[in-house]
Order: structure tokens, then sequence, then C-alpha cells
């Protein structure tokens, strides 16, 4: 119990976090959200639904399982990893990052609206540390749970997708781990991963997502290989191999990057950065 009350705190001090230069100017719309983050609402979604349900047949403990598993797997285990990088590294008011807060401040808002009942105290003082746009009354105990938003919720071929992408990430993370273990690498931004599928749907599936994989896996560098009868012949239908990422380390965001030093203003960090940086790079 102590654990997961923990968990969902650091969640929430996360979110929190991240949010302390947005401003009502600051939300994107959500055809302009990434689909990563469109999973994260349709997910947040899902919560909602368990959630109530559970309190109106008194299920508490439903609740205290949903949540862990929402803030643990769907949350600390990936989207709210992979949102780093957009965080940290992209310019304040690029598109991309204020996406990223777009979907926390709206996740937000709903996770202590729903957990109030069970965490009186924990989502009050949360609630009270928004940014004040979000502040829409003086206490969360004064709002309503938030209500069914189907917009947020996702077609189930873009569900699937999100479901096999996740399954091959799990098997990059397992292939990145045993390099680790061998020494080839220390941190998964050391990592090219290269990629076999054994059948043309998992082709297919990587080709369209192919300029995404990096940040979903985390990693430097993600390549295709053509589809093999090797690869198809193992239980995952996928090939995965690491090598050392090219380049150098950015010191910015800690990818490798053979563009690092190109810009020799800045030698150190490389071009997206220095893009990212814009005026302030001069």
């Amino acid at each position: 119990l102590q654990d997961t009350y923990r968990r969902i705190r650091n969640t929430v001090r996360y979110m929190l976090g991240n949010l302390a230069d947005f401003g009502p100017a600051d939300s994107v719309p959500y055809p302009e959200l990434e689909e990563a983050d469109r999973w994260a609402l349709h997910q947040m979604q899902l919560l909602r639904d368990k959630v109530v349900r559970a309190y109106d047949q008194y299920e508490f403990h439903q609740i205290y399982h949903a949540a862990n598993n929402f803030c643990a797997v769907h949350m600390g285990a990936f989207y709210l990893d992979i949102l780093k990088d957009r965080l940290y590294t992209f310019a304040p008011d690029s598109r991309e990052r204020r996406a990223g807060q777009t979907v926390i401040a709206d996740m937000l808002t709903d996770l202590l609206r729903l957990l109030a009942p069970i965490l009186p105290f924990t989502c009050d003082e949360a609630w009270l540390h928004l940014p004040p746009h979000l502040q829409t009354v003086k206490s969360v105990h004064l709002t309503q749970f938030p209500q069914p938003n189907p917009e947020h919720r996702l077609s189930g071929s873009v569900l699937e997708s999100w479901d096999e992408l996740l399954r091959i990430r799990g098997i990059v993370s397992k292939t990145l781990e045993d390099a680790r273990r061998d020494g080839l690498i220390g941190s998964s931004l050391e990592a090219a991963v290269t990629l076999t599928p054994g059948d043309p749907r998992t082709e297919d599936l990587l080709r369209r997502y192919q300029d995404q994989l990096p940040w979903v896996f985390i990693v430097s560098e993600c390549f295709l290989a053509p589809r093999s009868d090797r690869a198809a012949a193992t239980d995952q239908r996928l090939l995965a191999e690491v090598s050392k990422a090219a380049g150098n380390k950015c010191e910015r965001c800690w990818n490798y990057r053979e563009s690092v030093g190109d810009v020799a203003e800045h030698p150190t960090i490389c071009k997206r950065c220095v893009e990212q940086l814009g005026e302030k790079a001069v």
C-alpha cells in the first residue's frame, strides 16, 4: 500500500513539475497532438470508466488497482518516460512540448478529481499547486468527476498499432538490457537498434512509425532491415540487434548524433538542440 501511494504521489508531482510555465494560451488542440499523446488520453478515459464504475459499486480495491496500474504501467513505464525528451530538450514554446503539457494538464486534473474521495488531502494539496487557470474552484472537493470525452477515444486500429509497438518495445528493452549487461552500452541512448521484421504486417507497422521509433524505444537511432525468414522463424516475428550509436554525445539532450559540433559556436551539442535553442544559441 505504501509503495502504491508513493507511486501515485510521485506521478502527480512529476506532472505538476512540468506545468510551471503552462498558461491558458498554451494548450494544443486535440487534432494537433502526437498520436502517443492521444494514446495517453485514451488510457485516461479507460481509467475514468473503471474508477467511476468502482465507486458506484463500492469496490474501492478496484480503484486502488486501476490507479496503480495507470501510474506504474501506462505513465511511469511508458508515456511519461518517452515524454521527457520533448519536455526537457524542445524549445519552451514548441508545439511538441506544449502538446505534452496539454496532455499532462488534462490527465492531472482528471486524476485528482477521480482519486479525491480516497486520497482527500493529497489530491487537495496537489490541486492548490495547479497553474491558476486550471484551478476552476478553490478545492478539488468542490468539483465533479470528469465526464466521458468521446473525442479522447482512439479507434480500434490505432490501439492495435500501439499495442504492437508496446510489444516490440518490450523486445527492444530486453535486447538493450542484454547489451548493457555485456558492456556494449551504458544507457539506452548510447544504442542504435536495427529491427528485422518477419512478416508483412510488422514491416508495415514499423515503416509507418519509423520516425517515432527512436523516442518510443529511447535510443539514439533505429534502423529497419528488410523482412527476413530468420526473423519470421522467431516467436516474436522480429529480430532486434543493438550496436553503438554513431557520433558523439550531445551534452544537452544526451543523444548520440553525428551532427554534434556541426555548429562551430556550439561544439558540444547536436544540430537539433541548436535549432531548439533558437536565438538563445546565438
